[in-house]
């Protein structure tokens, strides 16, 4: 069944990639996909003819998600694209995909399994929230299809609502002050040095923990869970760095670092259902411990609290619109963009993190669908830099935090999740 045209008469035939968008069709590759996962695993079997009916009748509500990757003389950008996407098998490795292949048909995909239901959305089309708000609305129209009485629809997006224009808006050039400086520059960070895995592998691990119990063990210091994982995270890393030889880490970067990237949606209103997220980098000083996981989570507390504020934001936000309204980068053409942009986007990024942490936070859902639900996942998209990435939702009583990497050691996840049982956190572990 194809949409029809007509249910977009208001909408956009393209648009520009918003401003974190840009850098992404230059760096992705069969490994730096830019695919990310946000998943539900229900209590009973996926029935896949409703689920392809739901998706066909919620697409007209995400007009701009169908869409497909064009290149122009200067910058890539997004052209409506007929038709509606079909429910796809899943597969083996999630998150993986021929990056040619983004250029003839849409930046996401819906994939069924037993019981799961999951999208994968290239960051070149919109980011977590973005994703989330997609599944949440899926599952709505899925449970609708089954026959499922749902008396409040809560602040789900639902088929018969009209899409806001402002959804499709680049929100990074709203915010953007010309008199805000931009950050400071940061020194390169440590990175796992492991070798990658074959073309098309990319494996999970995931932990399941109590939300009472993480509750529990960030309110005894102070912090929120994001900080409180950020830190263990970070000094999960630490152990590892201070494992290896002293022939090895003298070639490494001097810190470890996290990136958390923060949903700006949360200090800037706006409606954009594009990416609107950027990253904050606490870390430690590898030349000035020892450090204990206490000193940690203290200085991520603190790291955090400063930089997630406006002010401090805007000078990201400043920088990245400024390097793209430049008016010399403006004219370079795509071809050389596409030599220069990858160079960018790891000097100014993925050299100066050593992993990322990124947290969805809390799903809810109406009560007739959450009793459908037995718990979300969210998979990090992956890097061929940094290799292993962890993300982290809570639904119900649970917190699923998975680990996404593109090597066979696990050797960072391990000392990750002993840390959080020696805090008195159980967790329960599946491989993928």
């Amino acid at each position: 069944m194809k949409v029809d045209r007509r249910d977009f008469a208001e909408q956009q035939d393209w648009y520009q990639l918003d401003n974190a968008a840009v850098l992404f069709p230059s760096v992705v590759s069969d490994r730096t996909t830019t695919l990310f996962r946000v998943s539900a695993t229900l209590t009973r079997a996926v029935n896949a003819s409703a689920l392809q009916r739901a998706l066909t009748n919620i697409m007209p509500r995400f007009p701009y998600y169908l869409v497909h990757l064009k290149h122009g003389a200067f910058w890539h950008y997004l052209i409506r694209k007929e038709g509606t996407p079909r429910v796809e098998a899943d597969a083996p490795s999630p998150c993986m995909a021929p990056p040619r292949g983004m250029r003839r048909t849409y930046l996401f995909r819906t994939r069924a399994s037993g019981r799961r239901i999951a999208v994968e959305f290239s960051h070149i089309l919109t980011d977590g929230t973005g994703a989330l708000t997609f599944l949440r609305a899926l599952l709505l129209e899925y449970a609708l299809q089954l026959g499922v009485e749902v008396p409040d629809f809560a602040d789900l997006f639902h088929k018969d609502e009209k899409p806001d224009p402002e959804e499709s808006e680049d929100a990074y050039a709203r915010y953007f002050s010309r008199t805000v400086p931009s950050p400071e520059p940061s020194k390169a960070a440590f990175r796992l040095s492991s070798r990658l895995l074959p073309v098309g592998a990319y494996r999970t691990v995931t932990g399941t923990v109590p939300v009472s119990e993480l509750v529990r063990a960030a309110k005894e210091r102070g912090v929120t869970i994001t900080v409180l994982l950020a830190a263990v995270l970070a000094h999960s890393i630490y152990g590892l760095y201070l494992s290896l030889p002293r022939t090895k880490t003298r070639r490494q970067g001097n810190y470890v670092r996290v990136e958390v990237p923060v949903n700006l949606r949360r200090i800037f209103p706006t409606k954009s259902m594009r990416n609107f997220s950027l990253f904050v980098m606490p870390g430690i000083d590898l030349r000035l411990g020892p450090y204990s996981l206490d000193d940690t989570v203290e200085l991520f507390h603190h790291y955090l609290k400063v930089e997630i504020e406006g002010r401090f934001i805007n000078k990201q936000i400043a920088r990245n619109i400024r390097g793209r309204r430049n008016p010399i980068v403006r004219v370079i053409p795509l071809g050389m963009k596409n030599l220069i942009l990858p160079h960018f986007y790891f000097s100014k990024g993925e050299a100066l993190v050593s992993t990322v942490l990124t947290n969805l936070g809390v799903v809810k859902m109406p009560d007739a669908v959450a009793r459908m639900i037995e718990r979300f996942e969210f998979v990090p998209a992956p890097s061929k830099w940094n290799k292993t990435g962890c993300a982290v939702v809570s639904f119900g009583e649970h917190t699923c935090i998975t680990f996404g990497r593109l090597i066979s050691e696990t050797e960072v996840e391990r000392r990750f999740f002993r840390s959080l049982v020696k805090l008195g956190i159980p967790v329960r572990i599946e491989s993928r």
